[in-house]
């Protein structure tokens, strides 16, 4: 059909435009061909333009087979080119138009409504799947063809008075029908009409869609039935129930309704609650109430709070409430169910109270307390054991018993004092191994007692002990104490602890050994602490204690007290006294410096003997002064200086002149001082000084050290220890060094007399051989003459061994001059004053 229409159209428009062209007509009638190229550009909107492209190449032949003009040629060339545009805009609109065709049928035939779309003739022009299978019809049936919808039950009437009840002004219309769809059962449908109109006010078409409602008249039907229910049980309900509406800021406000029971309660008649607003009611919690609604509409709660509320007497009263909120016809209400619960809250207080006081009580404990059944499983327990064995909520849920909290080879043990408990109404406890969720084990003690209800035994209280900390603190005591004793033992230094009276409380080994008494003789009580200070320290060391003993003064350190111990020497101590709180005991801390004093003392001397050997040039005068230095040590013992001489040991000085005839004694006597300096080692003898029938005699300590120079001996030193004083290995090597550097003096001494007496006796050859020299030449000049008188074939013979004479005398003096040099350089640079003799 389509292409019919094209092909005559094409036809008569080649027939009109050439006979235009045959007349001289050559522009306008080409736009005939606009019909034909646009009418095949809709219907089929190919994507190539052919047939607009031969229709133009068509109309360029005809004009060209008719001479016409180059530019007559040359735009009938563009208008071809215009047909093949127009084509191809024309193809592309139509795809366009086209696309949106079955978008649109697609949108409305996917619609679940029913939709029905007919012409103002009366024919069905569009009807969907939705249409056609609630009316149990197709729609080849009935498009195109005059029909009568379904919902007009009196037909083309009905039809006709529902379109007339409709105007250009008010083209919309419903209407509700009962109509048998195509399931076999009866629908209610509500249909929307919308008439379309033309401008002399007849119908061109309409629209109609349709809703089942069939569910909604149904609910509707119910809701009737349920709204008379409800009247009779919001009247005859047990519980207040109160109606109103809710404020513009959603707080409940106006009461429209309520029960005959809210207005027993509250004691107000139904006009007067009425009357009232909710905030009249619930003056102080109105607040709590909105929040209750608005956490029940959005489902937080199910909206149920505990208040008070205020009656027509301004009585408050404890009550139940329930609030919702809903939409009524754009309205916020809202719906209050209340229920006094005085009497409840009466006892649920007496029974909190109790179960309060038991809980508390319980939680109180700081150890698990638990309630548990014979067999073992646990009926309750405090706070305190969660925390304590590590397990949470799920983990008692699951049914953990009291065994599982115990370690499993102490549970026929546990499960026996279970069963005397329950026997006897006695309290028994036991040592266990406890076991936390993790693991861990400690030492519990368990306690349990029976529990009795109406002389019936119901189960056992428990309570588990955790005895970690007390086995830490006796263990931390233990150590406490092994620490300070060990450290008090092991201090480096003499301690003591005394009483306010001075005696002596206890003492380390190292205290014992300082003072030399026994450990059981100090500790007796026989002896205090001042007995074993000096007289002259004893008076200050007491006033320090006492002030000590009263809390006065911090701890504070004597830095020099003398104790004698049992021996009877006198050690320089260094004493720091410290009072212990809440003991009445003094700590007396000694340091014994006897050695570092006696050290300090050595190195001075020491000190001062270098010294003399670097500046004293006399060996007599270095010796005295030696033994003069050496005297400030006579406290701790004597030094005495002897020199080795042909074989003997003469003494050449001692430091304490009380020493002279000991001293004397010891070398003369004593093979010690021989045996050092034949063995070149340090010597030892014990030597008895003072008077033996008198009583006076002791027993003293000599050490003999050799004074040694490169590999000879140049004497002895000999050290007398004191009865009361001792000497160290080191103060001994101090010694033997300062023996050796006394010997190298006097060795250095003795080279340097040696060097002076050499240089004077060459001084003094060299005098005696000038004096030669000059008696030597004067004998040959004599000679030389006497030749000269005689025989002259002696003479040159004679005048030859004089000459050689000579010369040997002239070498000698040559020589004698280089001595002379020698002997400057010697005075220059060491000093030597050589004098003649």
């Amino acid at each position: 059909m389509r292409c019919t229409v094209i092909a005559c159209l094409t036809f008569l428009s080649f027939v009109v435009v050439t006979a235009g062209i045959s007349a001289g007509v050559t522009i306008l009638l080409a736009h005939l061909f606009y019909i034909p190229i646009i009418l095949e550009a809709y219907w089929f909107h190919r994507k190539v333009p052919l047939f607009a492209v031969g229709v133009g190449l068509c109309y360029l032949l005809i004009v060209v087979g008719f001479g016409s003009p180059f530019l007559i040629i040359f735009m009938v060339a563009g208008r071809v080119a215009l047909f093949v545009a127009v084509s191809l805009l024309v193809s592309y609109l139509s795809v366009q138009l086209h696309d949106e065709e079955r978008r649109f049928s697609r949108l409305v035939g996917s619609v679940s409504d029913p939709l029905l779309w007919m012409t103002g003739a009366g024919t069905v022009a569009y009807v969907n799947d939705a249409y056609c299978s609630l009316a149990g019809i197709t729609p080849a049936a009935i498009t195109g063809k005059t029909y009568i919808p379904a919902f007009f039950r009196d037909g083309a009437v009905g039809m006709e008075e529902f379109f007339s009840s409709l105007s250009p002004e008010h083209p919309a219309g419903m209407i509700e029908s009962v109509a048998a769809g195509g399931d076999g059962h009866d629908h209610v449908v509500q249909w929307n009409v919308h008439a379309h109109y033309t401008t002399d006010g007849t119908v061109s078409g309409s629209i109609t869609i349709g809703r089942d409602i069939t569910a909604l008249r149904e609910a509707e039907t119910a809701l009737t039935k349920h709204v008379e229910t409800l009247k009779a049980v919001f009247s005859n309900a047990r519980e207040c129930l109160i109606i109103g509406t809710c404020d513009d800021d959603g707080m409940p406000g106006q009461i429209l309704d309520v029960n005959q029971y809210g207005c027993v309660i509250f004691g107000y008649s139904i006009a007067e609650m009425q009357s009232h607003r909710v905030k009249d009611l619930f003056p102080d919690t109105l607040s709590y109430l909105s929040t209750a609604m608005e956490a029940g509409r959005v489902g937080i709660t199910d909206g149920h709070i505990e208040v008070r509320a205020r009656g027509k007497g301004g009585a408050r009263f404890p009550v139940e409430v329930a609030i919702s909120s809903y939409e009524l016809h754009g309205e916020t209400l809202f719906v209050l169910a209340m229920r006094d619960i005085t009497a409840w809250v009466t006892a649920q207080k007496a029974l909190t109270e109790s179960e309060r006081r038991s809980r508390d009580f319980a939680d109180f404990l700081p150890v698990p307390a638990f309630e548990v059944e014979a067999n073992g499983g646990i009926i309750f327990r405090n706070m305190t054991t969660d925390p304590f064995f590590g397990y949470d909520e799920a983990d008692w849920m699951e049914g953990l018993t009291i065994f599982a909290l115990i370690s499993s080879g102490e549970h026929p043990e546990l499960r026996e004092m279970f069963q005397v408990c329950l026997v006897k109404d006695t309290i028994l406890s036991n040592e266990f191994t406890g076991v936390r969720q993790d693991g861990t084990r400690f030492p519990a003690m368990v306690y349990c007692r029976r529990m009795t209800e109406k002389s019936i035994v119901t189960g056992l209280r428990v309570l588990v002990a955790d005895l970690t900390e007390q086995r830490g603190v006796e263990n931390a005591l233990n150590r406490s104490e092994m620490m300070y004793r060990t450290v008090f033992e092991n201090t480096g230094t003499g301690m003591f602890l005394l009483n306010a009276d001075g005696t002596i409380v206890n003492t380390n080994r190292t205290g014992a050994e300082l003072v030399g008494y026994p450990l059981g003789m100090l500790l007796s009580g026989e002896y205090s602490f001042a007995d074993l200070v000096v007289s002259e320290d004893r008076i200050g060391f007491r006033e320090n204690a006492v002030q000590m003993f009263a809390g006065t003064v911090p701890p504070r350190t004597l830095p020099s007290v003398g104790l004698v111990d049992g021996d009877g020497m006198v050690h320089d101590t260094r004493v720091t006294l410290s009072f212990i709180p809440d003991s009445y005991q003094l700590a007396v801390s000694i340091t014994d410096e006897t050695g570092k004093n006696q050290s300090e003392r050595l190195i001075s001397v020491a000190n001062g003997i270098i010294q003399l050997i670097i500046y004293e040039n006399d060996t007599t005068h270095l010796l005295s002064a030696a033994c003069t230095e050496f005297s400030r040590l006579d406290r701790y013992y004597v030094v005495s200086l002897a020199l080795c001489h042909d074989g003997d040991i003469i003494i050449s000085g001692i430091s304490s002149p009380t020493f002279r005839e000991t001293n004397a004694a010891f070398i003369s006597r004593s093979p010690a001082p021989k045996e050092a300096v034949a063995s070149k080692m340090v010597s030892y003898s014990p030597w008895t000084v003072g008077d033996a029938e008198a009583g006076t005699a002791e027993e003293i300590d000599v050490f003999v050290l050799p004074m040694i120079a490169g590999d000879q001996v140049e004497g002895v030193l000999s050290v007398y220890i004191r009865p009361s004083a001792m000497v160290t290995e080191q103060e001994l090597t101090t010694l033997q060094v300062l023996a050796n550097d006394v010997a190298y003096g006097i060795r250095s001494r003795r080279l340097e007399e040696q060097k002076r007496e050499a240089l004077s006796q060459i001084e003094r050859n060299m005098e005696e051989l000038s004096i030669l020299n000059d008696h030597i030449r004067n004998p040959l000049q004599v000679i030389l003459g006497l030749a000269g008188n005689g025989d002259a074939a002696y003479y040159d013979t004679m005048a030859a061994q004089v000459e050689e004479i000579d010369s040997i005398v002239c070498r000698l003096d040559q020589r004698c001059l280089e001595s002379e040099k020698i002997r400057h350089f010697l005075r220059k640079h060491y000093h030597f004053d050589m004098k003649k003799k």
